[in-house]
């Protein structure tokens, strides 16, 4: 089956305006349910959401006009290839799936060899040979209580026009070099029950063992005997042994050799829940529960020391909830911020924690809180005294809505905290930005917002509560716009940032007041700032402009950041000459030779570098 898609406009409005030069609109539209999966195809203006009525919406052009994709179908999923920026699938309650290759502009019809699994394993796996799929799937399990109901999987290597069998009664099978860049292509790693009869559904102590197979599973080779699960982190390769009714991590960097963790004294996988967090290439950091049930969970972040296999403390009483989410949150460069529980002897006792944001530079060597600013949004002082820090919140708390913290590559750090002795409530807190890494904050707003990153634009929007307006920002949240979207207030739930760089196209998700279905409006804020100019030496000195001195080191007293706030985190403390200008292109040139300068520039020592705007 092969569709080509056209758009059309449903219940929609169209208004527009002006700010300057830049014409601003919008458009509104209704969908019948709420949205509950939403992604962009990388660099493209296309966009797919999921409706909770199993529907599948396409928009072509930045959510500006919707069209659902085949209205006869019931799809419980979609997936972007993971290696091919063009490529995406949608999965159906049966065995079939659409494809495309091409963004989105046309999608094929496709039979896979079972329908999707229901033992919650990934139901596609990709291959950086974008043509191979794995795909696994459910045998036997029409009935509730079919004797043989199991986890098939299979691979394809045309892009799922033939299947081949690798193997059944699994929990997890991937790629090999997906688990390492340097693994055979054609090898495959399972998870993959010992005894293989009978309904998987209550295969509650079969042993499960960790399989490597090459060429396509057909030679195979048992690696571990009984697991728990496998994983890849960062550039590690994790596997959860059970051994002797004791949990061993084993950790491997070639998907071959491993190599069992060692853990700091009275820590271990066996008597501590554990959590892998989010780590940066050629770092493994885990978080691990220290505190006793029934208390609030709180727990030491460990990082791997690769020379001696051995995890080593990082930071103490960081904060996580009852469902495992950590309050941690890894950014550009060695930056990550975490909360951690001030009050432990009390928290035992009454049961609340208090937290306290921290941040670290060097990727947690060290730790420090974060000074507040001077004054809050309207200019008045902030009255704790000595006491003050500032405290933001995170992920653990809105994990369903996504971090609440949000970081773009220069720099420039987002969040909903406030300024005391520890974290206070979400619905109490204000908006904070810092434009240095976290070196120095300012308060932007009073009340929580949620918002987006959009070449060089900042978007807000007035969170936990209903509004008919959002903000912006081009200059790092200096000053702020204005625009009204709406005669009739909605509740954003999130704000969708565009997928190309050089757009400003958001979509506000949300509803009304009334409603539980998802409206999406599309803002267009206006054209989006011309390309930068390369600065040549002729030019050089005549578009610097005001030259201030940036250093990733705290500031000292009388240096200042970049005027719109680009600043590099991949300087790795190289003192750069930062250039800034506003507005934000200005022109310089003689005898007609006209060169345009956007954005801020870093010239240090022979190289002259631009950097990109947040986004």
């Amino acid at each position: 089956m092969h569709l080509v898609l056209f758009s059309f406009l449903w219940l929609s409005s169209l208004v527009t305006g002006t700010l300057g030069l830049q014409s601003i609109k919008h458009q509104t539209f209704s969908f019948r349910n709420r949205i509950i999966q939403h992604a962009y195809f990388k660099e493209s203006t296309t966009i797919l959401a999921r409706l909770e009525d199993s529907s599948i919406w396409q928009s072509s052009d930045e959510g500006y006009t919707w069209v659902q994709t085949f209205p006869q179908e019931r799809f419980i999923a979609f997936y972007h290839h993971k290696y091919s920026s063009q490529r995406a699938y949608l999965l159906t309650n049966s065995n079939k799936f659409y494809a495309t290759t091409d963004s989105g502009r046309t999608w094929n019809a496709y039979e896979a060899p079972t329908s999707p699994n229901t033992f919650h394993a990934q139901i596609i796996r990709f291959h950086p040979d974008f043509d191979r799929l794995i795909w696994t799937g459910n045998r036997d399990c029409d009935k509730s209580m079919s004797p043989n109901c199991r986890a098939e999987a299979q691979y394809s290597r045309d892009n799922g026009r033939h299947w081949h069998f690798v193997e059944d009664y699994v929990v997890n099978c991937a790629w090999g070099i997906e688990m390492n860049q340097g693994a055979d292509p054609t090898g495959i790693l399972c998870e993959s029950y010992q005894n293989k009869t009978g309904s998987q559904r209550f295969f509650g102590g079969n042993p499960l063992a960790l399989v490597q197979g090459s060429s396509y599973f057909t030679q195979k080779n048992q690696i571990f005997n009984q697991v728990i699960g496998f994983a890849r982190f960062s550039d590690f390769l994790v596997v959860a042994e059970l051994a002797d009714y004791t949990v061993n991590l084993q950790i491997s960097t070639d998907g071959v050799n491993f190599s069992p963790a060692k853990f700091p004294r009275n820590m271990s996988p066996s008597t501590h829940a554990y959590t892998v967090l989010e780590s940066k290439p050629g770092s493994l950091l885990m978080h691990m529960t220290t505190s006793e049930h029934p208390n609030p969970y709180w727990g030491n972040i460990l990082d791997f020391n690769t020379e001696d296999a051995e995890f080593e403390v990082s930071i103490e009483n960081v904060s996580r909830d009852e469902r495992g989410f950590v309050d941690f949150e890894s950014m550009a460069d060695e930056v990550a911020l975490t909360n951690v529980v001030v009050n432990t002897a009390e928290a035992v006792v009454t049961g609340r924690k208090k937290l306290r944001t921290m941040l670290t530079r060097d990727n947690g060597q060290t730790w420090y809180s974060l000074t507040p600013p001077k004054v809050d949004a309207n200019g008045n002082d902030y009255q704790c005294g000595e006491s003050c820090t500032l405290n933001l919140h995170s992920i653990a708390e809105r994990a369903g809505l996504g971090a609440r913290i949000v970081s773009s590559s220069n720099g420039m750090i987002v969040a909903v905290g406030n300024v005391g002795a520890s974290l206070g409530p979400y619905e109490q807190g204000d908006m904070f930005i810092s434009r240095d890494a976290g070196h120095t904050w300012v308060e932007t707003f009073k009340g929580a917002h949620s918002w987006a990153f959009g070449d060089s634009m900042l978007v807000m929007a007035k969170d936990e509560g209903f509004t008919d307006h959002v903000v912006f920002s081009t200059d790092a949240g200096r000053s702020w716009h204005e625009y009204r979207f709406s005669d009739e207030e909605m509740r954003v739930t999130w704000i969708v940032p565009p997928a190309l760089e050089s757009s400003r196209r958001f979509i506000l998700v949300g509803h009304l007041p009334r409603s539980y279905a998802s409206i999406a409006v599309h803002v267009d804020l206006g054209e989006p700032f011309p390309q930068r100019a390369l600065m040549t030496s002729r030019t050089r000195s005549a578009s610097l402009g005001e030259t201030r001195s940036w250093s990733s080191e705290p500031p000292t007293r009388g240096t200042k950041p970049c005027h719109l706030a680009d600043v590099p985190l991949s300087g790795q403390r190289n003192h750069c000459q930062m250039t800034g200008l506003y507005p934000p292109c200005e022109r310089y040139g003689n005898n007609g030779d006209a060169v345009v300068i956007c954005r801020c520039g870093c010239h240090c020592g022979q190289h002259a570098l631009q950097f990109t705007s947040a986004g």
